[in-house]
């Protein structure tokens, strides 16, 4: 009730209130109710104020609310103070709290948690521009990285933050957050950044040093010890693998090391493993973990080719080179399907590392 109150912040019909948190076979049995409420609470919230035909929150000079707080800072018209505000919005409103037994009061706090949220989520794109427009570029990376705790799917608040970053002088940290949001935005939603943002990347790669992209470039493959599993980890740039990891897999690390060892032990030739057996084992879900698993061991990509339509291999193999892939083409290419697929068969051809994963080969032949 208090919460409701404090929520509303205006006085609320006793009837209202009754029907909303009790739930009573008449709304007379719910005011009965209410009024016993009202008795044992009232020592402990002295804010509270009731009358006859309502009840109010009213708050004295010593009453701390973080949502008044957050109120009140979002409305400055100082953008840093504003931002400052900001960070008292750490999650849903009333997160985790559910009344049982109240279903129209859960429904209302279910609309009110998206309304604050939308709310506070809207003013944060307002107040990163204008934070970017006065150069305060440590302030707004708190605010970006705030926007990001609450959703790191948030493309836009990626992109400012990458901005900041970069207005800060910390180009290849800035750099590092592009990476990270098109790692997360293939691994959960299966796409690419969007336009805006591949524009920023292209900006900072203008605006890093020319010797850390050497560096990048002339870095040495990562060689795995042969003893224990690695750490899941994202896949390369470019990678295509229709699948997520599943986080419940467990076990098999015998089998995890088997493929690392038969994959891995010769840097110098390309190597290869079979994983047979019979259907609804687990055959395909084991290859999804040594992906993810092994991944910084294949630096040119893991990609993953669908057997089960022979007549389709070939579409497969030319969509890898596609945007979302290698980007050896762009999407409207009139290319030949030929030409596209033999653009993928020579850029396999480089000198890098790289997994291909064939699902549902059941014939050799298609290998040729």
């Amino acid at each position: 009730m208090v919460s409701y109150l404090i929520v509303t912040g205006i006085p609320q019909p006793r009837e209202s209130i009754a029907d909303l948190l009790l739930d009573a076979e008449s709304t007379t049995q719910a005011l009965k109710n209410l009024r016993s409420l009202l008795n044992r609470i009232r020592p402990f919230v002295p804010e509270l104020e009731i009358t006859r035909q309502t009840l109010a929150f009213i708050p004295t000079p010593q009453t701390e609310l973080d949502l008044h707080q957050l109120r009140i800072g979002l409305s400055a018209t100082d953008p840093i103070e504003a931002a400052r505000a900001f960070q008292l919005y750490r999650g849903d409103l009333l997160d985790g709290f559910h009344l049982s037994g109240a279903p129209r009061f859960n429904e209302w706090l279910t609309v009110e948690r998206e309304r604050l949220r939308r709310q506070v989520l809207g003013i944060s794109h307002h107040l990163c521009q204008q934070l970017f427009d006065q150069q305060a570029w440590q302030t707004g990376i708190a605010l970006a990285t705030q926007c990001l705790k609450l959703d790191n799917l948030n493309e836009e608040a990626h992109q400012w933050l990458m901005r900041f970053l970069a207005g800060s002088g910390q180009v290849t940290q800035a750099q590092k957050q592009y990476e990270q949001c098109r790692q997360l935005l293939w691994a959960e939603l299966g796409v690419k950044p969007s336009d805006a943002t591949q524009k920023i990347a292209q900006q900072l790669d203008a605006l890093a040093p020319q010797t850390a992209t050497l560096t990048i470039a002339r870095a040495q493959p990562a060689v795995w010890d042969g003893q224990a599993v690695p750490e899941p980890a994202p896949l390369p740039l470019g990678s295509i693998v229709p699948y997520r990891r599943n986080h419940d897999f467990i076990g098999r690390e015998q089998m995890l090391s088997a493929l690392g060892e038969a994959l891995l032990r010769d840097a110098n030739r390309p190597n290869g493993a079979v994983i047979s057996g019979l259907g609804g084992l687990g055959k395909t879900q084991l290859a999804v973990e040594f992906a993810f698993r092994f991944a910084k061991f294949f630096p040119g990509g893991i990609y993953w080719l669908s057997f089960a339509d022979p007549n389709g291999v070939a579409d497969e193999v030319a969509a890898i080179g596609g945007a979302q892939g290698m980007q050896l083409y762009e999407s409207g290419s009139r290319l030949s399907l030929a030409d596209r697929v033999g653009r993928v068969r020579r850029a396999w051809q480089e000198p890098a590392r790289r997994l291909l994963v064939f699902d549902n080969c059941e014939d050799i032949e298609l290998l040729a």
